[in-house]
């Protein structure tokens, strides 16, 4: 496989952040600047926020008695002079404007109760957009566990790093969006850390290059084995995926009978013959969207055939089953949902890279110290036929980089992005597909 550093954020436990932080401490920072500096960040991502949703410059904080509430009065201290109106408490909700939650942060731990889990109540009512300041009040760090009551946030504003509890459990559904901010510990501390897992900085991904003079092969050709009768569509939207990415040759082997139009693709039938013959043309291939359980014999043939002949291989739906079961099986990316995960939980993860989808979706590379996560989501992707155009796209890059994780990452992104161009407020697949 080529080289790829996929570029990420760490994710770390609350206890090692608190390491880390105690050895600057030890190292001569102040802890007064420290939280200076993490207040300062924070009051521009908020700034950030209320500029870029046109709220008034009107800002409520909920501040508790730790490093969170001082964390919150730093901020509302830069956001006072960055010209913004700030209240302490919720006694101005009618004035408008964003709240604050800086109650609890990452050392939070048992229930909100009292008059706290009624300031809770009174945030998560008042209709107002509320920024939390590195974790919801409530939230458990390490685990996603949440208080009964505890903030939903908007919002989330990380600092330092994320936690795990932004992405496991009740926590990832804690607050709609999140961003991770400096607070001035250097590149140094943050190497020492020893992360949980990492998230994907999406926005740093590069697209491969692709030479001046390029031939359609050199995009790469696709082999798409999917489709049975009455279930077509996941084959077309596939296919089409693959060619709207890049590649520049699609080759589907599907049934005599298929009806929708790809002009842009070549055909061949669903046979061991018909694959054998193109396969050692293929650069990558993608099997089961939209494949019957009648097709089980075929689809272990074309396991045996690439036992022997590998070839970079995108298992999916329908295959997933049949794959996870052998005892010898081609190495592949394996691209479960959540339903088809069931498949997954006695299987030896050293044998193919898993890229489990959903929100947040995770991706285990056995070549790989640690797993990766996708924070973002989008539930414009909850539709039939999302994850046949994702192996499409997934495909077109595995043609064209032969790198598993590059491929899985950058398909993500490329999903997100078109999916984020449709104008339609619950777009269908095909519609997603002509955004790519």
């Amino acid at each position: 496989m080529n080289p790829y550093e996929i570029p990420y954020h760490k994710v770390v436990s609350s206890e090692e952040e608190r390491r880390i932080e105690e050895l600057a401490l030890a190292n001569g920072h102040e802890a007064r600047l420290m939280n200076q500096k993490a207040g300062e960040q924070v009051a521009f991502a908020v700034d950030r926020y209320a500029k870029k949703h046109r709220h008034p410059p009107i800002v409520h904080c909920l501040i508790g008695k730790g490093n969170n509430g001082k964390d919150g009065i730093a901020a509302m201290q830069t956001l006072k002079k960055l010209g913004y109106e700030t209240f302490e408490g919720l006694s101005h909700l009618k004035r408008g404007g964003i709240l604050l939650d800086a109650l609890y942060g990452i050392g939070f731990h048992g229930e909100i109760l009292g008059d706290e889990a009624q300031q809770v109540l009174i945030a998560n009512g008042s209709g107002l957009p509320i920024l939390s300041v590195d974790i919801p009040s409530g939230v458990y760090a390490n685990t996603g566990y949440v208080s009964v009551f505890h903030i939903q946030a908007t919002h989330c504003i990380a600092i330092g790093t994320y936690k795990l509890g932004h992405m496991v459990g009740a926590g990832y559904q804690s607050y709609k969006t999140i961003e991770l901010v400096d607070f001035g510990l250097g590149k140094g501390y943050m190497e020492k850390m020893e992360e949980l897992c990492r998230v994907v900085n999406l926005s740093a991904l590069v697209e491969p290059e692709m030479p001046k003079v390029v031939h359609k092969y050199d995009r790469g050709y696709v082999g798409v084995i999917a489709g049975s009768i009455g279930m077509e569509g996941a084959a077309y939207m596939c296919a089409k995926a693959a060619h709207r990415a890049g590649a520049g040759m699609v080759r589907l082997f599907c049934d005599d009978d298929f009806q929708l139009p790809i002009v842009e693709a070549v055909f061949s039938k669903q046979t061991i013959e018909d694959f054998r013959l193109w396969a050692p043309k293929l650069d990558a291939i993608v099997i089961g969207p939209g494949l019957s359980e009648e097709k089980k014999e075929f689809v272990n043939e074309v396991f045996d055939y690439l036992c022997d002949h590998p070839k970079p291989l995108i298992v999916d739906a329908a295959a997933i089953g049949i794959y996870v079961h052998r005892l010898k099986k081609p190495f592949a990316i394996v691209t479960p949902n959540g339903g088809e995960m069931r498949f997954l939980r006695n299987s030896r993860k050293e044998d193919f890279v898993l890229f489990e989808k959903g929100a947040p979706t995770w991706i285990f590379d056995p070549k790989e110290a640690k797993p990766y996560v996708i924070l973002e989501a989008e539930p414009k992707l909850a539709t039939a036929g999302a994850g046949d155009v994702l192996g499409g796209i997934m495909a077109a890059y595995l043609a064209r980089t032969n790198n598993y994780m590059e491929s899985a990452v950058l398909a993500a992104k490329r999903l997100l992005k078109a999916v984020h161009a449709c104008p339609q407020e619950f777009p269908v697949a095909t519609e997603i597909i002509e955004k790519i």
